[in-house]
């Protein structure tokens, strides 16, 4: 017999005690430390650091969490710099030689952490590097906790797919990083950010699917975030929790799940709500979102270039790659 489809009131408190364990301890967890620079990496790493981990494992999550810490120096040292830009650009083409490993959700979450927080006023952020870590440790246990397997494998591309993947990705993410600082906004870094976020892998759409998704739930979902920071009657914070209580019930389709997230990310990345900055965040996304459609119709027309040989490689890989992954 096949397992019975959750309720709807299972999955509403299933949700509220994840919703709980992965992000509100590490918010309660940061109150003592009376710093709330420090609010925006422990959230983002504790959500993101789960979504890794229900698409990659908590084994590969594990293996982020260095990773993350060395992003975070690399993004306070080049940060205003004409060095961030090159880093943008190699982390998108990190995101796209991931792919022939099968790790491109590991690495869309690295660059979007390590592009996406804030940079410290002060240098290298000694107790954000502590933060980061400590919180990438507790979401593996979480991880753990709630049952999810060591290792789940994702789709594997030839080199000449995943080359093409890291050109496109890295000239697309470096385009919108040196558009971020050219716009010399406080929240320019959101470009880069969220076009890292749009190339995110999802297995049950192809790329032109899930770019329109993306794209979609991303405009929706700045336009949402604007208007709630500006006019919710309650903190920004407090509406980013309910989002992403929402995205964890909501998991389709992938442009609600998007809006959600979105929605959720921008008004953590402002959670004062700062005035004038409404029209900066949404001018950023809609710029992610054009970059992201254009880099999407590039390697789609790209793919088709290769030959018929490589792509069914690339497809007979990704059917070896889902097995039943091993606790």
């Amino acid at each position: 017999m096949g397992e019975s489809t959750p309720s709807l009131g299972s999955r509403l408190r299933g949700a509220a005690v994840v919703l709980v364990l992965a992000i509100g301890l590490p918010i309660l967890a940061m109150v003592p430390w009376g710093d709330g620079t420090l609010l925006t990496p422990a959230v983002l790493v504790a959500a993101f650091g789960l979504v890794c981990a229900l698409n990659a494992g908590w084994r590969r999550t594990l293996a982020l969490v260095p990773v993350l810490v060395v992003g975070t120096v690399l993004g306070s040292l080049t940060a205003g710099t004409p060095a961030w830009p090159w880093l943008a650009g190699a982390l998108g083409a990190a995101v796209g030689l991931s792919t022939r490993a099968g790790l491109a959700a590991p690495a869309v979450i690295a660059g979007f952490i390590t592009i996406g927080v804030p940079p410290a006023p002060d240098g290298v952020p000694w107790a954000r590097l502590v933060v980061v870590a400590v919180v990438g440790l507790y979401t593996v246990v979480v991880a753990r906790a709630l049952g999810v397997p060591a290792v789940i494998p994702g789709r594997r591309l030839t080199w000449p797919q995943a080359v093409v993947t890291a050109v496109v990705c890295a000239a697309a993410v470096s385009v919108a990083a040196r558009l971020a600082q050219a716009s010399d906004s406080p929240f320019g870094a959101w470009v880069p950010a969220a076009l890292l976020l749009l190339v995110l892998p999802s297995a049950e759409l192809i790329l032109p699917r899930r770019a329109a998704h993306r794209v979609v739930g991303t405009l929706l979902g700045a336009v949402a975030g604007v208007a709630l920071g500006a006019w919710a009657p309650v903190p920004p914070p407090a509406v980013a929790a309910l989002a992403l209580y929402l995205c964890l019930v909501l998991t389709r389709p992938m442009w609600l799940s998007t809006t959600l997230s979105t929605t959720a990310v921008l008004l953590l990345l402002d959670p004062a709500a700062e005035s004038g900055a409404a029209g900066t965040r949404l001018g950023a996304a809609v710029a992610a979102g054009v970059l992201g459609v254009a880099a999407a119709a590039l390697l789609t027309v790209l793919g088709r270039l290769l030959p018929a040989e490589a792509r069914e490689v690339a497809e007979e890989a990704s059917h070896a790659q889902r097995v039943a992954p091993r606790a």
